[in-house]
């Protein structure tokens, strides 16, 4: 009887678990996915370090880079010539 009642309530703590995480966790996408980001719309890429916005999100995705890293290359430039000066 012991057995039966360890095993019964057991089950029943199992139960619980399963219906508190059902409740606190929304269920995922079939995809897996938890996490996406509108490339629709013109959303900001900014580089903080040299204080460089861009709206163009999607043209950045795909790979097109350069109008990020003239501005970023520029700014070390200028950094590395501050340097120099001051040696």
């Amino acid at each position: 009887m012991k057995v039966l009642r360890s095993r019964l309530l057991d089950l029943e703590m199992q139960k619980q678990r399963r219906r508190s995480r059902a409740t606190a966790q929304p269920a995922a996408p079939a995809s897996g996915r938890r996490r996406s980001a509108p490339t629709t719309s013109p959303e900001p890429v900014t580089d903080h370090r040299v204080n460089v916005t861009i709206h163009r999100l999607p043209a950045i995705l795909e790979g097109d880079l350069d109008p990020l890293i003239e501005p970023i290359s520029a700014h070390f430039q200028a950094e590395q010539l501050k340097e120099e000066v001051r040696v």
